[in-house]
């Protein structure tokens, strides 16, 4: 498997198995099926890898190959994104195992499934562990790997693109290593097949050597190919996450973009409340001028006989003066404004209310108290609720699209 003869590897995995079976060796046997089953995940094969687990009888089995049981269905259920599985399996991995075996545990792989799981805390936790009991942790491609997408998980791509560049380092060194060992396998053959061919004829000579030697180039070619397209595959999934990572940025940019839009709707509401302001402070000065105005009257004839009846004639000419069309105009114009234009609105979406209606609205929303709007409007104090529950009844009943607005307005100033 080192040497990347995946085949190879199979063959002598199941030869193994078949061995430690004859041998009576159960345990032996159940190590080196696991062993199998996740060479099989090496050929891109995991639904096998997990066929070949979930066959295996595991009764007779310690609680050192429990966890390398479990721990080996981790690789092929990532594979095939069922990220629950494989942690859970993992789970049981631990459990078995202990600390006593740490040796044993694939944390960097764990900590890419917890990252896969976006628990980013879990996955930082194993690769904390790693440090810990792996010495070479700095010289291990799963390691950077797992650190690389917990990186990318975090937006710190600056660091994993680092992480990545040292895993390749790594990773060419290991591929150095193998091709070195390859062609080391293929002298040793050469040399021993030269050793046979000086027993044999001459003339069989330069043939057996053009074999070998196209051998090795054949060998050394074929790993070329793989070493290029496994390249070309790493280098496109960091494209892809080069990729994602623009994709988050133009998201942000959006984000801001909706931001000052946001800001600018602000704005303008507070120019809208200053000049709402203008208008409310505007009413309670006509307001305070009634209030002035009487109070001048009383100052001045307190002392007369006809104190009374002289206050009655100016508090109903202050009232004639809210009455008339001019003055009352202008109050619903100031509701209509503050109140988010309720009584044009009102006016459109119920077109059998009249005039007086909306005038009748309008000192509502305005604060007037029931007598008041009785005395300006010319009506009995029992009129006053029985309009305003006719009103009231005619919104509700209507297919308005605000009636729901006009009625908590006007409840709210009842």
């Amino acid at each position: 498997m080192a040497a990347y003869n995946f085949d190879k590897a199979i063959t002598h995995r199941r030869l193994a198995a078949d061995y430690y079976l004859r041998a009576d060796k159960p345990l032996n046997n159940q190590y080196a099926l696991v062993d199998l089953a996740s060479a099989f995940n090496r050929i891109d094969k995991p639904n096998t890898t997990i066929a070949m687990l979930d066959s295996l009888s595991i009764e007779i089995a310690d609680s050192t190959f429990l966890g390398f049981y479990h721990a080996t269905y981790m690789k092929p259920l990532l594979k095939l994104k069922r990220y629950n599985s494989a942690r859970h399996h993992s789970s049981l991995a631990e459990q078995f195992w202990g600390n006593e075996t740490a040796e044993l545990q694939n944390r960097p792989y764990t900590s890419y499934m917890y990252t896969l799981l976006n628990r980013l805390d879990s996955a930082n936790y194993y690769l904390q562990l790693e440090r810990k009991y792996n010495p070479r942790w700095d010289n291990t491609e799963e390691y950077h790997w797992a650190q690389s997408t917990l990186l990318i998980k975090k937006h710190d791509y600056e660091n994993a693109v680092a992480e990545l560049e040292k895993m390749w380092t790594i990773h060419d060194k290991d591929i150095k290593e193998v091709l070195k060992n390859n062609v080391a396998f293929a002298e040793s053959d050469f040399h021993y097949n030269k050793s046979v061919a000086e027993h044999e004829k001459a003339d069989r000579y330069h043939a057996l050597t053009l074999l070998l030697i196209a051998i090795i180039v054949l060998i050394c070619f074929g790993f070329f190919i793989f070493y290029r397209e496994r390249m070309k595959r790493k280098r496109l999934e960091l494209e892809n996450k080069m990729l994602e990572a623009r994709e988050l940025t133009s998201r942000l940019l959006s984000l801001e973009n909706n931001a000052a839009a946001l800001k600018s709707i602000a704005a303008e509401k507070d120019i809208r409340l200053r000049e709402q302001t203008i208008l409310v402070n505007q009413l309670f000065r006509d307001r305070y001028k009634v209030l002035n105005n009487l109070s001048n009257e009383y100052f001045e004839k307190r002392d007369s006989d006809a104190t009374r009846l002289t206050i009655i004639k100016d508090v109903e000419n202050e009232i004639a003066k809210i009455k008339h069309d001019d003055y009352l105009d202008q109050l619903k114009e100031i509701v209509d404004q503050c109140r988010d234009n309720i009584l044009t609105r009102m006016q459109e979406q119920m077109p059998r209310f009249k005039e007086n209606d909306i005038t009748f609205c309008a000192l509502i929303l305005a604060g007037f108290s029931p007598r008041a709007i009785c005395l300006i409007m010319d009506m009995k104090h029992g009129n006053y609720y029985n309009k305003w529950t006719r009103l009231r009844a005619r919104i509700a009943d209507s297919a308005a699209p605000d009636k729901e607005f006009f009625l908590t307005a006007l409840n709210n100033k009842l």
